[in-house]
């Protein structure tokens, strides 16, 4: 349901190796849903929104909450899908240090050059999202992609994803949210079909600026990160559709450098 939810011991599903149905029948899935639809948030499951709420801090509940009603004021659960969130591998071009081998290719194989431990990434090939947006294009408003690096990945290998959903029509109502590392700047034919997008926001991850950056975002060197990220910039301004955002992970060696 969203990347904070602590999913009961057994619960795994994946788009890839269950499909979507077996997902929305799950037990699990309905008793969350029960739970969210009687206004209560559940004490196992989101327990991260539940500390962040209590504590005065905005939780991703309240956040999402605010998007939907600004955006789809009218929207009620029959429907059907309005946000998707697609990762698709863990294809990276970087080893940051607050991440794993979950979402990054560089990280999984220093665990099996160091370790001998090969961390599987769950993978989702074309054919099964083509699947899922053929039957749910007409409700969906807004589509999140993740890595790995996006445009080292699913906006990197080919345009078969972005086909997919602009074979449907569909593009003309969507909106993009890309989130990227910032060090790849992507080829002209991913940008022409970006273009035929209601709007795309690139979400650039940046933690810290100079060699602190590349500490952090190892081992990416700062002043060729910075041209693509200006390059990017550049982008989004020649464009009234597109526009830029920068995000970061908060962590012990930049706190002290955030107005950097």
């Amino acid at each position: 349901p969203c990347c904070h939810i602590k999913e009961p011991e057994g619960e795994k599903y994946t788009i890839q190796d269950d499909g979507i149905q077996a997902y929305k029948d799950s037990a699990f899935l309905n008793e969350l849903k029960q739970s969210l639809l009687d206004g209560k948030m559940h004490p196992s499951m989101c327990t991260v929104c539940i500390d962040q709420e209590r504590l005065n801090m905005k939780s991703m509940r309240e956040l999402e909450m605010e998007q939907l009603n600004l955006v789809y004021p009218n929207w009620t659960i029959e429907d059907g899908y309005v946000k998707a969130q697609f990762i698709f591998d863990n294809s990276c071009n970087l080893k940051c240090i607050m991440c794993d081998s979950l979402y990054s290719s560089k990280w999984r194989q220093e665990y099996k050059d160091i370790y001998g431990i090969d961390h599987k990434p769950s993978k989702v090939d074309n054919e099964v999202i083509k699947d899922f947006f053929y039957k749910h294009y007409k409700s969906l408003r807004h589509i999140q992609i993740s890595g790995g690096e996006t445009f080292m990945g699913p906006l990197g290998r080919d345009s078969a994803f972005l086909d997919s959903i602009i074979e449907t029509g569909a593009q003309t109502n969507i909106d993009l949210f890309i989130e990227t590392n910032g060090t790849i700047y992507p080829d002209e034919e991913i940008i022409g079909k970006l273009l035929e997008f209601q709007s795309v926001k690139f979400n650039l991850s940046i933690d810290a600026t100079g060699a602190r950056g590349e500490y952090i975002r190892f081992p990416s060197i700062w002043n060729e990160h910075k041209e693509i990220i200006q390059q990017i910039k550049q982008l989004s301004d020649r464009h009234d559709s597109f526009s830029m955002g920068i995000m970061h992970t908060l962590n012990i060696f930049n706190i002290l450098y955030l107005p950097d």
